[in-house]
């Protein structure tokens, strides 16, 4: 009898000892303290910075909503030419460089779009393009400020199922939809230490990963002033570079340009013209988007600074569309006044004559005009200077071109598809020169 209880000791000793060893080794399969889950804070600054670059290929589709997947065929004056990875977007560059348009290309369809979620749409033809463009949503995304060195490893937990699983993840793709796809009951643990930014930061917990994105952004984050931003579809600030910070339009610089100190001595903050000839220009792409008659009102805003007085030709040129000309006109080199060329109308700065202000050589101003689907009003240094009732065609007014035959500076150009008021103007025309690089 003792013997027969000593063995079915054991035996329920051996069953104990087996059941915690189950256990240990169910437990080690099991998510520790740094579990993250699909709504955790990280998890949700983790999914905008893995979101796809959408602005690199700027310079063939002119917008940050969507781009072109890659190979694909543009047309540029007639020349076909093969973009098969990133290198391939400057030979672009390059070639509407050298076209007095300036852009858009044009493209061979089919082509596919990819979207800031890495979702993929078949376009079949310009028309479809075009839609896709004016009902795009930009995502909010912190790729340019933080980038993961990658590889890195993630262990996910599936607790329904208690299937768990070990990833190697090698780029924002594969990280993007890893999060994407996590169920309410999946957790997930990242493998640290981890390095980002070449290795400039080092990661060794979640906190210290929420902290690292969160600096990284508030570093790199738009700092611009944004007074009177509602309605742009156009604002080049010049600083140290071309591009249109509204993201709507591809915009590039022809002939010689170079970056100088603007209005308020702020270096590299406005663009020299130095060639002054005709195509000496800086030039946006248009699509509807940045259609200046959509709304079937604008304004042009822009500050410019002649640098030279030895024109033989009549007149030099501020901003040009298909339907509108704002230059310095006069009867010789000496005299370049203000002037606007519109269907049917001429608006000139005569005061700008009377008070004897002619060539002014190395002197800045502000012009600004606005239409308001029935009065076209010029305004320069704050003040109205002339106006007249038109009505604008309801066409495509672009793209639009800075400069030809001016040599000279030129600094924060805004265009809106509204007309700003006389105090608006006087607000534009007093603040400081502007030397962000991004809005909101």
């Amino acid at each position: 009898m003792k013997n027969t209880i000593k063995s079915f000791s054991l035996i329920i000793a051996i069953g104990l000892a087996t059941l915690i060893s189950c256990q240990e080794e169910e437990n080690t399969n099991s998510p520790g303290a740094g579990a993250l889950g699909k709504n955790s804070p990280l998890t949700t600054s983790l999914q905008r910075l893995m979101t796809a670059n959408t602005s690199i290929d700027n310079v063939i589709d002119s917008t940050d909503c969507f781009r072109v997947k890659l190979p694909v065929q543009v047309i540029v004056s007639g020349t076909t030419i093969t973009v098969d990875d990133a290198g391939d977007y400057q030979t672009v560059s390059a070639a509407l460089s050298q076209t007095t348009a300036g852009g858009p290309v044009d493209f061979v369809y089919p082509i596919t779009l990819l979207t800031p979620a890495y979702d993929e749409i078949p376009i079949a033809n310009e028309a479809a393009f075009q839609s896709a463009v004016e009902n795009c949503t930009v995502l909010p995304g912190e790729g340019d400020c933080f980038r993961i060195d990658y590889p890195i490893t993630v262990s996910v937990y599936d607790a329904a199922s208690q299937n768990p699983s070990t990833l190697t993840i090698d780029n924002n793709q594969e990280f993007y939809f890893m999060l994407s796809k996590l169920g309410d009951s999946d957790v997930y643990q990242i493998r640290y230490p981890i390095t980002a930014n070449d290795q400039s930061v080092s990661i060794s917990n979640n906190t210290g990963f929420e902290n690292a994105i969160a600096q990284a952004v508030a570093n790199c984050g738009c700092d611009n002033d944004t007074i009177l931003t509602d309605g742009l579809i156009l604002y080049l600030t010049f600083a140290n570079e071309v591009r249109d910070l509204t993201g709507l339009g591809n915009s590039l610089a022809i002939g010689n340009t170079s970056f100088v100190t603007d209005r308020s001595n702020n270096a590299n903050g406005a663009i020299f013209l130095e060639g002054g000839s005709e195509n000496n220009q800086v030039v946006t792409a248009g699509n509807t988007a940045n259609d200046m008659l959509q709304d079937e009102a604008f304004t042009v805003s822009i500050w410019f600074n002649r640098q030279a007085d030895n024109f033989q030709g009549q007149s030099e040129s501020l901003f040009t569309t298909n339907l509108l000309d704002i230059v310095l006109e006069g009867p010789n080199t000496g005299i370049r006044s203000p002037k606007v060329i519109a269907p049917g109308v001429e608006l000139v700065d005569q005061d700008w004559i009377d008070g004897a202000l002619f060539g002014q050589v190395g002197i800045w101003h502000h012009i600004v005009l606005t239409y308001s689907g029935t009065q076209l009003s010029l305004y320069r240094d704050g003040e109205l200077r002339d106006q007249a009732t038109m009505t604008f065609p309801q066409s495509m007014m672009s793209p639009n071109f800075l400069g030809g035959s001016f040599q000279g500076y030129l600094d924060d150009v805004r265009v809106y598809k509204q007309s700003l008021n006389a105090q608006d103007v006087l607000q534009l025309y007093n603040l400081e020169g502007d030397l962000g690089t991004c809005l909101d």
